[in-house]
């Protein structure tokens, strides 16, 4: 996956594999070697070619795999960790489902949809 996310970056940088090979001062061959996944890239050597094509090495990590699942639950669960207390436990009672939902809702709303639900609102309570 690496290797074909480093091809792709190669690409998109309009180089040609000798010239990201030297400007991140490795072989040819070894770089092919990388893009087609038949070896794996040593991290020093990744990060040559990151810079090289002006990409970081998060780019090119795996988020689809195992791996990058493992890496989303790890962030999701820093997240809720630095919620307070209350806002934990909130959240971790099956019964406020419904209005975790809602707010997930209203977060993908446009703002002038949000608007037209807030002036229905309005207009129930007057």
């Amino acid at each position: 996956m690496i290797g074909a996310t480093l091809r792709q970056a190669r690409l998109e940088a309009g180089l040609t594999t000798l010239e990201l090979s030297s400007s991140a001062g490795i072989n040819e061959e070894q770089l092919n070697s990388y893009e087609l996944g038949e070896q794996s890239i040593p991290l020093p050597e990744l990060e040559a070619l990151a810079n090289s094509v002006n990409r970081t090495i998060k780019d090119f990590q795996d988020s689809r795999g195992p791996i990058g699942k493992w890496i989303k639950q790890q962030q999701a669960m820093k997240n809720f960790d630095d919620l307070s207390p209350e806002l934990q436990d909130f959240i971790s009672r099956p019964i406020n489902r419904p209005y975790l939902e809602i707010a997930q809702r209203l977060s993908e709303m446009s703002v002038d949809k949000l608007r037209t639900v807030a002036e229905g609102l309005l207009e129930i309570t007057l």
